[in-house]
């Protein structure tokens, strides 16, 4: 192995290694930055359903080519459709859910809506107590989360000590917790 060539760990597409870009006044994070990078407790869950979920879809679908009658394949297409598609969507949304920020704003994607909020309208954030989903499942424990208070309304984060990024890992609690208010120190005017 030689000196240039980067080591990817495996399931490297789920951890992707960006360009570093320069660091100067001038420098702006224009991209999405989940805070915090999937847990292992996420991945330990989604990667299983997801191979599941693939493991009856595909044979589904390609079971659609042995159908010949046009009755018979507007019912599987039915069926597939009622079932697939809600399933699909929630196994996409349980990829894609956390909490985002750049330089612009904060982005906080759930399973059922995402909130996208820029810095200016952030007035404090803080960490509050109290009954937090257990693993992003609809079972509440007791636990911390932090808020966004905006000028609309607090808005709770993923960011939680119980979430399925950060269960039982209190490092990780902690540097995740830490790291929304250096994004918005960094990028509110000071006045």
């Amino acid at each position: 192995m030689n000196a240039d060539s980067e080591h990817r760990p495996l399931l490297g597409s789920l951890y992707p290694r960006r360009t570093p870009e320069p660091v100067d006044a001038h420098a702006r994070q224009t991209r999405w930055v989940r805070v915090p990078n999937r847990g292992p407790w996420r991945l330990a869950l989604l990667i299983p359903v997801t191979l599941a979920w693939l493991s009856i879809a595909i044979p589904a679908l390609m079971a659609i080519a042995a159908v010949r009658s046009l009755a018979e394949l507007a019912v599987v297409l039915l069926i597939l459709c009622a079932i697939g598609v809600p399933v699909s969507a929630v196994l996409v949304r349980a990829w894609v859910s956390g909490t985002y920020v750049r330089d612009s704003g904060v982005k906080v994607a759930t399973i059922l809506r995402t909130t996208a909020v820029p810095w200016d309208s952030v007035t404090a954030l803080r960490v509050a107590e109290g009954r937090v989903p257990w693993c992003g499942t609809p079972l509440h424990v007791r636990g911390e989360r932090v808020v966004l208070d905006t000028c609309e309304g607090p808005i709770a984060t993923t960011v939680t000590s119980a979430s399925a990024y950060l269960w039982l890992r209190p490092q990780a609690w902690h540097a995740a917790r830490d790291r929304l208010p250096v994004w918005w120190n960094e990028v509110r005017p000071s006045g």
